[in-house]
């Protein structure tokens, strides 16, 4: 297991290399996978872009 990180949105301490997207720059994002993901509508280009 890599290094921990804590999700903004859920509080849980998750693989950082793993359970987390990672941005253009090379950072993080603040919320895991499974939070980011409940806030993307595919019918809503807004949601994603």
């Amino acid at each position: 297991m890599g290094n921990l990180k804590t999700c903004l949105k859920c509080g849980r301490a998750l693989d950082e290399d793993a359970q987390f997207y990672q941005r253009r720059d090379g950072s993080k994002a603040d919320l895991c996978k499974k939070c980011l993901t409940m806030h993307i509508d595919n019918f809503n280009p807004e949601t994603f872009l």
